[in-house]
């Protein structure tokens, strides 16, 4: 699920840009006007004027556009995942390996190392793939220790970063659990999953006190109901035969 939808946001974050070209191009070649009226054949008109008028031509979306475009420039780490996102390639490695989340190692080796030329990406990236490997080699030195979670290993090797595993692509989680640790990850699941059924079951016995109030709140209105029928009776079976209100209620005759 995490797969697909990972993969469903980076295909509109691709399919915009790429409307965003031909927008721009069309701009260039022809003129605003006959851009916005004519958008690509298989993009509604409707579509493409709202991506014009929401992004394309918003002051504030250009700003933040420019401003992430500066940002990225800024950046000296590259990598070879191409179009496909970080998160999803860690997401099938995870899939295919049983649910366990890939070691942070191989997967920037993966990512920043070009085994077609033997060469790393960017000069600081094997300085950073041998400090993963110290950092792991380190905390390993004692055979008792808990090996650390490649979440761990990331905030030790890179700088922390809020809402992002860095070098996985991942948020902060603790599914990020190697074999070691899944142990605790599994109680912990357990214990929830304990939590949530014994909440539904105390709402199944809320429900049925409510029901079972409802059902006796029914039979007291439906006895008070013949009782007041039966009232009625009586009065009028009095009533014919001559007695007032007065003796049916006050249990009194009349004197002459």
């Amino acid at each position: 699920m995490l797969m697909l939808l990972l993969e469903m946001w980076c295909f509109k974050i691709s399919r915009s840009y790429k409307l965003h070209q031909v927008y721009k191009k069309l701009v260039q070649s022809h003129s605003v006007d006959y851009a916005r009226s004519h958008p690509p054949k298989n993009v509604k008109l409707e579509l493409w004027t709202e991506l014009i008028d929401g992004r394309w031509t918003n002051e504030d979306w250009l700003k933040k556009s420019r401003k992430n475009s500066t940002n990225r420039n800024k950046i000296s780490g590259k990598h070879r995942c191409g179009t496909k996102a970080l998160a999803v390639r860690v997401d099938e490695e995870t899939n295919n390996n049983n649910g366990q989340v890939p070691e942070l190692a191989k997967i920037f080796k993966d990512v920043h190392f070009n085994s077609n030329t033997n060469m790393w990406i960017h000069h600081e990236d094997e300085a950073t793939y041998e400090n993963i490997l110290k950092v792991q080699e380190d905390h390993c030195q004692d055979p008792n220790v808990i090996p650390l979670t490649q979440e761990e290993i990331s905030n030790l090797v890179f700088k922390k970063k809020s809402g992002i595993v860095k070098g996985l692509g991942m948020r902060p989680s603790s599914s990020l659990v190697t074999t070691a640790s899944s142990n605790s990850s599994v109680e912990y699941i357990q214990r929830l999953e304990n939590e949530i059924l014994e909440l539904k079951e105390a709402r199944v016995r809320d429900q049925e006190e409510r029901a079972r109030e409802q059902e006796k709140r029914a039979r007291d209105q439906e006895a008070r109901a013949k009782q007041e029928e039966i009232q009625k009776n009586i009065l009028n079976f009095l009533r014919n035969k001559g007695y007032d209100d007065a003796f049916t209620y006050g249990g009194g005759s009349n004197s002459s």
